[in-house]
């Protein structure tokens, strides 16, 4: 199939690392497929030196957006199309409504562990105006969700690092680098941490327990997460794939004005940790509210502490989460076997 894929960048790495990681995903299963995006810099810093057979990468202002659309088109997916497009695109979006008028228009939402997620999933919307139809797909955990992309997850030699006195590598990827000189204060003397932070950043210049890591291409970003004991991700592709990487990790949501964030951080982990004792799940979720800037009455040392105490049950417990989502949705089968059931998948 000829697939187009609209990456309207509005929050910089989180936007086109799912715009990307999908793309790749359908190339991989032989379909061909146009990426228009409105970010180089945030795009082809991810692809790195990648190569990806079938697929075409194309900025919405470049002259060769025009000689670079099929034409025929079997699917349009957009990503994120439930939020206004950015002003750089929008004519873009509209010209390929117009062009492909007959094309499955299919809007991928955010990826979220609210339950009315599955009651939205598959259901479609018509334009009064202009009849166009969009189909919405939702990303998510149940099987009445679209699930994630995990086919892509090749298995990683895991790390032969011990955790038999708790977790010692520890790699961050945040929102907030200045906080990681506070985590560290409260860490032992055996506990490292890496993350993509400068320790400008980290404004912690005299400590030796950091290492500070070269950004990776999305490729590479599996194989760097097997490498640790312990993950502090944020955005949405970063992780799904901490959770594919069977690594207890800490989640620091993107917060929104409105706080509706909190309530998706909820609803994840009350999924995530329904199988922990009642205390590692207390410790596990101390540290996830004291991280997102939550609930700080718990200090970060207590929560860190408490974590470590806990840490041969979360191990186990991140292992079986991946082994639970490996068992679910794979939302790229699940999309090209909505387009056309004979679909090979």
């Amino acid at each position: 199939m000829q697939i187009v894929v609209i990456c309207d960048v509005l929050d910089n790495f989180g936007d086109a690392g799912f715009c990307l990681r999908i793309s790749r995903r359908l190339c991989a299963e032989q379909h061909t497929v146009t990426l228009i995006h409105n970010n180089s810099e945030a795009l082809f810093t991810l692809l790195g030196d990648e190569s990806i057979e079938r697929l075409t990468i194309v900025h919405t202002e470049s002259e060769e957006l025009p000689k670079s659309l099929p034409a025929d088109v079997s699917l349009i997916l957009h990503p994120f199309g439930s939020s206004e497009a950015s002003a750089n695109i929008s004519n873009t979006i509209e010209r390929l409504k117009k062009a492909y008028s007959q094309s499955p228009w299919f809007v991928v939402d955010y990826l979220s562990a609210e339950q009315w997620v599955e009651d939205f999933h598959w259901t479609q919307s018509i334009s009064p105006s202009t009849g166009h139809k969009s189909t919405y797909v939702y990303p998510g955990f149940s099987r009445k969700t679209g699930g994630l992309i995990y086919a892509d997850w090749r298995e990683i030699e895991p790390s032969t690092t011990e955790i038999a006195n708790g977790f010692q590598l520890i790699f961050i990827f945040c929102y907030t680098p200045e906080r990681i000189s506070e985590l560290m204060k409260v860490a032992d003397q055996n506990v490292h941490f890496f993350s993509v932070h400068a320790l400008s950043q980290v404004d912690d210049t005299d400590s030796t327990d950091h290492s500070t890591l070269a950004f990776c291409p999305q490729y590479q970003f599996d194989e760097r997460l097997a490498a640790h004991d312990f993950l502090f991700i944020r955005g949405e592709d970063s992780f799904v794939r901490a959770q594919l990487s069977g690594r207890p990790f800490v989640w620091q949501i993107y917060p929104t004005a409105d706080g509706a964030h909190e309530e998706k951080l909820t609803a994840f982990f009350n999924l995530y940790g329904a199988n922990l004792s009642s205390e590692a799940r207390h410790a596990m979720w101390s540290l996830w509210l004291n991280w997102n800037g939550l609930d700080q009455t718990e200090s970060l040392a207590k929560a860190w502490n408490g974590v470590q105490q806990h840490h041969t049950e979360l191990a186990s417990n991140a292992m079986h989460w991946r082994r639970t989502l490996m068992k679910g949705p794979e939302l790229v089968r699940e999309i090209l076997t909505h387009v056309s059931p004979s679909t090979p998948t």
